[in-house]
């Protein structure tokens, strides 16, 4: 299963990135768990991106780990990668971010593509943004994290 991430760069649309989840086949048992172990790694990530804490954010992602986002690719091989890269700093941007939808859009067994929105609140609970993407959720090392993201703001 596959999702195609398409962007619009130079004024010209193209294939970004694809995110696999892997081959399809698994009975509706594992299909519902492996939705909810993705669904659980979707909430960790949230709730390492509202630590303002670099360190839980790190271990909520597989590496290397790959975000397309603001006309940007980049890829982090590690978790000291990820401490020099942006990904913290934006952290400070804005006080929280909300999660105000996630819904899974394929399932594999090693593997769930999920479609997020989510709003960036200041400190006084002004809406400043507005986010929608997808994670791909990968099962490695028996631990489901996100390997893969890709959002547009508002």
């Amino acid at each position: 299963m596959i999702t195609y991430i398409v962007t619009r760069q130079q004024d010209r649309w193209a294939v970004q990135a694809r995110f696999a989840a892997g081959p399809t086949g698994i009975d509706a048992p594992a299909a519902a768990r492996n939705s909810a172990a993705a669904l659980a790694a979707v909430d960790t990530f949230m709730r390492g991106w509202n630590s303002h804490d670099p360190k839980p954010l790190a271990a909520a992602l597989h590496y290397p780990h790959v975000r397309i986002g603001d006309g940007l690719l980049e890829i982090w091989k590690s978790p000291d990668e990820f401490f020099a890269g942006r990904d913290p700093g934006r952290q400070r941007t804005w006080f929280q971010t909300r999660l105000d939808r996630a819904r899974v859009v394929q399932v594999a067994a090693g593997g769930v593509n999920v479609t997020v929105s989510f709003t960036r609140l200041g400190r006084d609970g002004r809406e400043l943004a507005r986010d929608e993407g997808v994670f791909l959720v990968v099962l490695r090392d028996g631990t489901w994290k996100l390997q893969a993201r890709s959002t547009m703001g508002s």
